[in-house]
């Protein structure tokens, strides 16, 4: 579930030097929390002209693009630009080695020329509402009624579901979350409104859109030409259609308008988008541990991404096979050694040491607060201290040999046939949903570079884990396996292994019972 949050970066010179404030803000809590700053530092805008349920707001043009990426929709018919990163995947998708959008860019010309982007979505905020107090008076009642957590949460799931059908029945064809914030101690519920006829519009080629690659992702200043352009498409009624011809551009409540003036020194500025979620909150030894998992996962995606990497090369079919695969990967990857730099520099650890400090200063001052919150940053680093390592353990494992082939293939379809079920499908419908998930994980997928890469996890597991730890895969052990002949032998008979596999396996007794 994404949070919409917005993150503000002011810009103000009042007699003197900028200076820069940011956060990320609910944007249903700025006319209580922030606007008055904003004013202070030179925002125009009421906080009802950023979100207002009652009238079109800004954010009626900003959107959820795709599956977490954000959006702007910039004229009043629907047409929307993105980060070229995020239209990667679906650029990718429509790409063949004939006809390389990812590699030469695409414009469409005519409204006629514009591709559809099957399974590409936009999704628009309808509303927050805080239901904390409903959702704690359910759990607190059922508490004091029976002494007994366990009853207690499921009490406070039952409201939430309730909350969800009631809005559901409000809002019909919209999608209902109640989501946790601050660490679930705020509750909201969120109503959005999803379109899944999303038509790719354009893009620069590569050499722009992509401009320095991996070098130069995640660095600053940037020369990259990162966007490209999509249609939203909708019923002739204005809301959500499957795609069809008949569909005609979708008309938003608002749309961003484009100013020619540019910018000068001291202009206000803030950015309103789906970050999804900040660390800015977590103690010293919390970030400490999240810098220590990610370079666990660096380590195992050098490995994988080398030899990703390539194939691509030796193969510009694979290379647009693997285009998404290795960026995805790269991203992440680029952005974690980042983090982990920018800690040391500015000694992100140390100062927050030194907050720690200043709060436990605070709590002693006072015997109410040191009975609350005199062992809170001791139990936190204690919980940490105990998970550390079971933690990074289980990521190596993520990393490597969970990211083999076969598994991703079969994963794909276990989710398709398990929602198939779950939306009332018999189990005939539900392996025919599987066959569709796994046709589009072999449309991007290369047996020889899979198996490659599935040799070279193994071995990275075996080189990075504990002996102990060691995977149970045959009667070998695991130390002194053969990786190549496993994986050949696994490649062989897997019916997730290959498309030829499936095809041979999908159709026997023993498949179709295979996922119950």
């Amino acid at each position: 579930m994404k949070k919409f949050l917005i993150t503000l970066a002011a810009l103000a010179c009042i007699g003197g030097p900028a200076i820069a404030d940011e956060g990320m803000w609910l944007l249903p809590l700025l006319q209580k929390m922030n606007i008055k700053s904003m004013k202070t530092l030179g925002c125009k805008l009421s906080a009802e002209d950023i979100y207002s349920i009652n009238k079109s707001s800004l954010k009626d043009a900003i959107v959820i693009f795709g599956g977490g990426c954000t959006g702007e929709v910039i004229s009043d018919e629907g047409l929307l630009v993105t980060n070229h990163h995020c239209g990667y995947s679906s650029i990718q998708a429509l790409s063949t080695p004939e006809h390389n959008y990812l590699e030469n860019g695409f414009w469409a010309m005519t409204r006629g020329e514009e591709i559809p982007a099957p399974g590409l979505s936009v999704t628009f905020l309808e509303r927050m509402t805080d239901v904390t107090s409903i959702l704690n008076a359910a759990y607190e009642e059922t508490l004091a009624l029976t002494d007994d957590e366990e009853a207690a949460n499921k009490a406070m799931e039952k409201a939430m579901d309730e909350l969800k059908e009631k809005a559901q029945a409000d809002f019909p064809g919209c999608r209902i979350n109640v989501t946790g914030f601050y660490n679930e101690n705020v509750y909201y519920l969120i109503v959005y409104k999803v379109y899944k006829d999303v038509r790719f519009v354009g893009a620069p080629p590569a050499s722009v859109g992509k401009f320095g690659g991996e070098t130069d992702n995640w660095m600053w200043p940037r020369h990259t030409g990162d966007f490209s352009m999509f249609r939203i498409y909708a019923g002739k009624d204005n809301e959500p259609a499957d795609y069809s011809e008949e569909n005609v551009p979708y008309r938003p409540k608002k749309s961003l308008t484009i100013s020619l003036k540019g910018v000068k020194e001291g202009d206000f500025s803030f950015i309103m988008g789906y970050p999804g979620s900040t660390q800015r909150f977590q103690t010293a030894a919390q970030l400490q541990s999240m810098i220590d998992g990610f370079m666990v996962s660096v380590g195992a995606r050098t490995a994988r991404q080398e030899v990703m990497w390539a194939g691509m090369e030796a193969d510009p079919v694979v290379r647009l096979q693997y285009a998404n695969k290795y960026a995805g990967s790269a991203n992440a990857w680029k952005k974690w050694q980042g983090e982990k730099l920018a800690f040391e520099k500015l000694n992100i650890i140390g100062r927050e040491k030194e907050k720690e400090a200043a709060f436990m200063e605070w709590v002693n001052q006072d015997p109410q607060r040191q009975r609350k919150y005199g062992d809170a940053l001791e139990t936190i680093e204690q919980a940490v201290n105990l998970s550390n390592k079971p933690s990074q353990e289980l990521t190596l494992l993520i990393e490597t040999v969970y990211r083999i082939g076969p598994l991703g293939v079969r994963n794909a379809y276990t989710r398709a046939y398990g929602a198939a079920l779950r939306a009332g499908k018999d189990t005939v419908e539900a392996v025919e949903a599987g066959k569709v998930a796994v046709q589009k994980q072999f449309k991007d997928y290369n047996v020889d570079l899979e198996k490659k890469m599935a040799v070279r996890m193994l071995e990275y597991y075996r080189e990075n884990a504990k002996p102990e730890d060691y995977l149970k895969l045959t009667d070998e052990d695991y130390a002194t396996m053969d990786f190549a002949a496993y994986v050949d032998e696994l490649f062989a008979k897997s019916a997730f292994a290959s498309q030829e596999n499936f095809s041979k396996a999908v159709g026997t007794p023993e498949f179709l019972l295979w996922p119950s």
